[in-house]
Formats: structure tokens, sequence, C-alpha cells
């Protein structure tokens, strides 16, 4: 942009050509222009001049805001970049609370086909990275190459070297470390044996650009702004680079002092880890011990280990991979341990996460864990330099404070001890959302489940309804409401826990709170304001030991289920109450107050029925409650299916999915003939013509697998089935996400007797697939799980045999197996027996 001088200077000497090319033009023909009319012409040009020098200032000054709102629309843009970019390299954006687990039995996710150079395998990975879709890079030191693998994926591809070690800009020498610069769009890569750093492009990228030389590298990472850091075990030091300053010496942070044990020393420093707050963590091998050095520190703190080489829960031996969750934990794969361990922020012990022991599967037991990183979302990732692969450890699915994502709770406003509710038990959508005293309602009662992105969902499972705020808005007072569910940011919250058991929930697109104004009773969003009219307290549904403090009386309401032997008469309504209470039968109650008659009911159907004359009593049993498991399920991702098929007919996945839970299908390959479909649930009722309805009249959902990737979920939850369409020759494969294995048993499946004792019949699903060869029961699992192997082949041979009896009579022979479905009464609802 040009000064006021620049623009002020051009334009005299442009107006001052002008005058005098008018003033030699007038003296050369003066016979013809009078001195009046070139006075008249200066003045013009005065005026014209004065104009201009009039809006050039007005420019000027437009200039200058302009300029100004520039630099502010930078300095915001710089604070949202760097606001994207908070979650440290190779760390997670959740807060993981003390009581979180992972899971004990890992997932291959990279290699695990013996060492090779095959593209299906790995030799002696070292470092890894997890990018935010999953996709995973590995340093394959024997391979000298950096390899990339998908989410699902069962081979990888090279992304850079894989020509054979050696010293040219095309080939890497045993690298040790990869990291993605996402500004650069290009790889930085610890080329070891070469001694030096290399920027690779990650696209098409055929040779790399060699950035720090001369440099014993092992690991490397970033921080925020952009700098580099580089481990080198040879001096045993840490280097910062800064941003674009790769080829001046780089600053010592952490260790330079010579090899030692002291404070301000380390021996053959290996993996690092930056923070928020630029302080760097780092794996001290031959120390034993993890040290972190603060910004512009002296020197550093042990953090984990440092009492000798060992494997006691205060010892390391040769840690290596490193990361650090957001509340400061540090997580260490102990490498001679072959173990994972967690230390707590301030903790003198570690606990474990993963060892070679506790894998119920041997053949996923660790062998020397050296590289380490957390995804987004938590799940811990391991490259195992002894087993030529990455195991991927998924997280429980637990929150702070021991919460379950799938459970019940009642939300407490912790300001005035009432509950969040949905007025007048309404349950269609747009009903509003207030504060009322707890009489444990059904319209009280909220089912907590996680959105792929770490948000929850909260789900009032008898209307069937999402917590909701009103129009998606995001201003102060937006009301809250119930909506169904359209997967819209207007109906994810984030869980922010404050003490032992009281959240705030911040609405994930506004920032705003979940909020009551003083004396009021209506929910809305309102600005973090830290008091307590923002505090909730989450109460897990547990059972009373006496469930008359559980009934829930309606006046005015009969409820609909099973009758117990006759109606009682001559009862009052205290009797009625009682005698269901004695009763271990009974789960419901109706008094009649015009006959004085008492119903008891040993099951309730799925819903009730306004009754002028009743006064109804509901026991809260959470056996009559959606998506309750005995112990919180096991979500399981990336699951990998394949059938073959020639006939058209429903094959069973070996998985479950819960109620309200989003799944997802992957189609991995398909042969032959399209019309695949996926189906969620066994029951084929359909009962919406029908005039009295006295149960959900569809509660199975079937959708088409026309897409590459499809999303579904079921308010009723079920077993899931893919669909084969009536023809020969076909097969498909597909990836199942968010799916829980439930109990399932083939006669044809000669593993079964092995497959059942120790797996299928603890699994979580609540409906097993039990299949002969020409015959499949769906039932409650809780029906099969005391079953033997002995027991079920008798039952399936027999019933098998009655098939085919059956055939012979008529003269044909199966060409699919027939499906009985084992629910008693569905009139009384679903999935109850």
């Amino acid at each position: 942009m040009y000064s006021n001088s620049v623009h002020l200077g051009l334009l005299i000497v442009i107006l001052f050509g002008g005058l005098t090319s008018i003033f030699a033009d007038n003296v050369a023909d003066k016979n013809h222009e009078d001195c009046t009319a070139l006075n008249n012409k200066v003045k013009h040009l005065i005026t014209i001049v004065e104009n201009l020098t009039d809006r050039l200032s007005q420019y000027e000054q437009e200039l200058k805001n302009l300029k100004n709102r520039i630099t502010a629309l930078e300095g915001h843009v710089a604070i949202n970049n760097k606001q994207n970019k908070n979650t440290p390299l190779r760390g997670n954006c959740i807060a993981i609370h003390p009581n979180t687990t992972w899971q004990h039995n890992g997932i291959i996710v990279a290699g695990g086909h013996g060492a090779g150079k095959e593209n299906h395998q790995l030799n002696q990975p070292l470092g890894l990275y997890v990018d935010d879709d999953e996709t995973i890079y590995v340093a394959e030191w024997s391979n000298n190459r950096i390899m990339e693998w998908k989410s699902g994926a069962t081979s990888g591809h090279v992304v850079a070297g894989g020509n054979g070690g050696g010293s040219r800009l095309d080939q890497l020498s045993s690298p040790r470390d990869v990291i993605i610069d996402k500004e650069k769009d290009s790889f930085i890569i610890c080329d070891r044996s070469n001694k030096r750093i290399v920027q690779w492009p990650r696209h098409n990228g055929t040779n790399g650009k060699v950035i720090i030389s001369n440099v014993h590298c092992w690991s490397l990472t970033m921080d925020d702004s952009g700098s580099l850091y580089v481990s080198d075990d040879v001096n045993s030091e840490v280097r910062r680079y800064g941003k674009g300053e790769f080829q001046v010496q780089g600053i010592v942070v952490a260790g330079g002092n010579g090899k030692g044990n002291r404070l301000d020393q380390l021996s053959s420093p290996t993996y690092i880890f930056v923070d928020h707050d630029y302080s760097v963590y780092v794996s001290d091998a031959d120390n034993n011990r993890v040290m972190k050095w603060m910004k512009d520190a002296k020197q550093g703190i042990v953090v984990a280990g440092g009492l000798g080489k060992g494997n006691e829960l205060t010892q390391l031996s040769n840690p290596e991979g490193i990361v650090v969750d957001q509340s400061g934990s540090v997580y260490v794969a102990d490498m001679r341990n072959n173990r994972i361990v967690r230390w707590m922020k301030g903790a003198t012990k570690a606990s474990v996460i993963s060892d070679e022991n506790n894998q119920e599967n041997r053949i996923n037991q660790l062998r020397t864990p050296i590289g380490l990183s957390f995804d987004r979302h938590g799940n811990l990732y391991v490259a195992e330099l002894g087993n030529h692969r990455v195991q991927k450890f998924n997280i429980n699915s637990k929150g702070d404070d021991g919460l379950v994502f799938g459970g019940i709770y009642q939300l407490i406003h912790v300001a005035s001890d009432k509950c969040l509710d949905i007025h007048g038990v309404d349950t269609n959508r747009g009903a509003n959302v207030q504060i009322l005293k707890n009489h444990k309602g059904k319209n009280q009662l909220w089912l907590i489940n996680m959105n792929d992105d770490g948000t929850v969902k909260l789900i009032n499972p008898f209307s069937r309804k999402v917590l909701d705020v009103s129009g998606g808005h995001t201003s102060d007072g937006t009301n809250v409401q119930i909506w169904i569910d359209n997967e819209t940011n207007a109906q994810k919250w984030r869980l922010q826990s404050l003490e032992d058991g009281i959240y705030k929930l911040i609405h994930a697109s506004s920032g705003k709170v979940l909020d009551v104004k003083n004396d009021e009773t209506n929910v809305r969003i309102w600005s973090e304001n830290n008091s307590t009219a923002q505090s909730w307290r989450l109460v897990p549904l547990v059972l009373s030991k006496d469930k008359c403090s559980d009934f829930n009386v309606k006046e005015n309401w009969d409820y609909w289920g099973n009758d117990i032997d006759a109606p009682i008469a001559n009862t009052t309504f205290a009797e009625c109450y009682a005698k269901c209470c004695s009763d271990g039968r009974c789960h419901a109650f109706t008094w009649n107050r015009v006959d004085q008659k008492c119903f008891l009911k040993s099951s309730i159907g799925s819903g009730g029925n306004s009754y002028s004359d009743g006064i109804a009593g509901s026991h809260l049993d959470i056996s009559n409650l959606l998506g309750v498991f005995q112990q919180p399920p096991h979500m399981e991702t990336n699951v990998t299916y394949r059938v073959e098929s020639n006939t058209s007919e429903w094959h069973s996945t070996g998985y479950y999915v819960a109620p309200n839970t989003l799944i997802k299908i992957d189609v991995l390959e398909q042969v032959g003939a399209s019309g695949w479909s996926v189906r969620i649930g066994c029951h084929t009722d359909n009962l919406v013509d029908h005039e009295t309805q006295r149960r959900p009249p569809l509660i199975s959902l079937s959708k088409s697998l026309s897409l590459k990737r499809i999303q579904m979920s079921s308010q009723y939850g079920g077993l899931l089935f893919l669909e084969s369409p009536d023809a020969s020759g076909c097969s498909i494969t597909v990836s199942l996400h968010h799916v829980i294995l439930t109990p399932t048993y083939d006669l044809s499946n000669a593993q079964r007797a092995v497959d059942w004792r120790h797996r299928q019949r603890h699994a979580q699903g609540t409906w097993a697939d039990i299949a002969g060869r020409h015959i499949v029961f769906n039932l409650p699992s809780r029906s099969v799980l005391n079953l033997t192997k002995t027991q079920l082949d008798a039952a399936l041979q027999f019933w098998d045999s009655v098939i085919l009896a059956s055939h012979n009579l008529r003269g044909t022979k199966p060409t699919h197996r027939e499906r009985i479905v084992a629910d008693i009464q569905p009139s009384v609802g679903y999935m109850r027996t």
C-alpha cells in the first residue's frame, strides 16, 4: 500500500505536467487565447486538484481502516488455527478420567503377518503417527520405508523410501520416526543411519529434502507453533528448531549436559512428547525413567520410574514410546517389560494398561512394544518391534467417574435438587424440558450415548426423543426441548467433570451450558458462569432392594401386560399396592375404583391406557428399559465380515446393535449380483395397518447396501444380519462399526465347542443366533447361555431332522435355513421373556 506522500507526489507531477502543457500551448498561440481564458483554466484545474486531494484523503482513511480490519482478522484466524491444532502431536482431544480402562485384547491394525517386505507385512516397526482419520504411518527400520495403513485396511502402501537402504534422496536408511507437518503437507522423517532429517511430500512424493544434517535423531515431534523437536540419543539431548529455522543449530530444551543420571542430564533419550505448555517429556531409556522438562527449565523432574531397572510398578525397563493425556497422565511403552503403563500425574507407581500376561488371546501378547500414540478418541496404538505389527487398544465405553455410555441416568440440578424432566410426560417432539421434583418417572430418565466425535447424546428411552436445543440456535436463553433424533449438532453435548459425579453439559455447537434461571424451572442454554445453576449430578438408575419404594403410581391409568392369576376382588388401593409388593412375580398393578378389583401384572407392555376408573402402579424394573446391559457393553469397530450366498437369505453377522446406537457399515467388496441389504432385528411383524395397537407395530429395520457406507440405528436394537439377493455366486465383504458381540452357535462350525466355551457364551448381546444346518433359532441370550455343546448339538440335530422330514414329505430339498424367532407373546413388549 502506498503512503500518502507517494500518492500526493504522483498527483502533483501529473497535474504540474498538465499545467505546463497548457501554459506552453497558450504562449505559443497568444493570438488565439487571451489571458482571461488562461486564468479560468488554471482556476478550474486548481479546483480539480482540491477535489482530488479530498478524495485521496478519504481513500487513505478507508485503506487504513481496511488494513486494521485485515490485521484483526489475521489475528482471529491465527487464534482459531491455534485452537484447531490444540491437540498435541500423538495426543487426544478428550478428557480421560483416572478410572478409564482400555480393552485387554488389542486389534491388529497394521502388519501381523510375520517379518517381511510385502505390503501386508512390517519388519521391525518403530515410530508411528496416527492421523485424524485413523490412518496409521509407520517407520519401518529394517525395510527402510514409511508405510501408510488406512483405517480397516488389510495391507499398506509405501509413502516414502522403499528403494533399498541408502543415502540417495529417494532412499531412507533405518528410519526411526515419522510425523506429519500439516502446514507443509509433508512427512518429517528421522533418517537415522544417514544422520539426517528429511522432509518428504505426502502425495506422490518420490524424493525427500534434507532439512537437518549431521544429527543422531531418534524421535520427532512438533508443538502448536510449528517448532520441531528432535531427540539425540548419542549426545543425550533434545533440541528445538524454530519454524523454518532448520539450518541453524537449534536450542537445547532437555539434557545437553553430558550423559548421566542427574536431573539436568539424560542418558540415551528416545521418544519425546510436547504438551500445550511446551513442556517436553522424554523417555530417558538408559536411566529407566521419564523426565519432564518445563519450558526454559535448566533441569527436569521425574514423572515415571527412576528407581532403577525392574518390573515393579514403581519401575521401568528401557522406556520407549510416550504420550501424555490432557490431565497430565503419562503413558509409556515399557519395552523390556513388554507392557504399556500409565502414571497418573503425581503418582509414585504405575497401573498396567496392557502387557504380555493379561492378554486373553495369546496371539495378542505384547512383544517389545516401542512406538506409542493416541488417536483423537483416546484409543491407544502400539508398534511392536518383536511382533512386526501395530495393535490398537480401544478405550472402554466409560467416561469420567465411571460414567457408562449406554446406561440410564437421572440428571439432578445441583442448585435446586430437582430432576431434568419432560413437561407433562409429553412424548411429542418439541415438548418442553424443565426441572421438577424427583418422582422417578419415565420422563426423568436419560440414556447417555457417545457420538463418534466424543460428544454425547441424551435420549429419553420412553419417548425415544433426544435432548435438543430449539432450532439449533446458539444465543443465551435458547429453550431446551426434546426432538426426534436428527444427528444434528443441536443434539450434541460435551460432559465436563467438575467433581465426583457432577458435570457441566456444554452444548457442542454453541459452547453454552445447560442452565436454569434462578427461581425458575425452565431449562435453557446460557454462557458459562461457574454457578451451581449450571451443575448437574448424574445418578445412575439403581434398583432398590425394596421394590415398593420404586413404584411409580399414576392416576387414571391402566397398564397393559400379563395378568397374574384372576383379579382380586374387594380390595382397597393400599391392599392392591401391598399385594404387588409382596408377590415376587408382580411388576405392575391396576386398581379399579368402581368395582375395587386388583389386577396384578407379571410384565409391563410397551405403554398403557388412560382409564378414568383406575389407579396404576409400576415397578421401575431395569429389564423394561431400553439400552441397559448388566455390564457396560463393549462396542467393536472395524469388524470385517464376509459372506457368500447362492440364494435369498439372512446371514447372521454374530453381532448385536444396541438400541439408539448409530452403526456404520462400509462395503469393502461386492461380487456378483447387487441387492444386498442390512437388517437390525429378527422380527418380521408389521402391524401398521391394525386399528388397535398394543405394541410398536414395526420393530425391525432393513436398509439397502447400495452405497459404499451407510449409517443406521434402531430404537429397539436387535441382531445384525446381511440379507443376500436371490442369485447364485454372490459375496460381500463389509466392515462393521459400533456393534456388540452376541452369542452365536453354528452346527456347521468345526470349532464351535471352543468358540462357545471361551467366547460366544460370554458375549454381551441380548439376543442369540443358534443355527443348525437347516434351521436357525433367534431367542433371548439368557435362555441359552447355560447350555453345553452336547445339549445344543442334540437340539439342533433333532430340529434339522424335522426340517428334512418335512422336505421329504413334500418331495423338495432345503435351499436355505428356516428361521424361528422364540419370543413370548409379542403383544406384551419386545425382548421380554
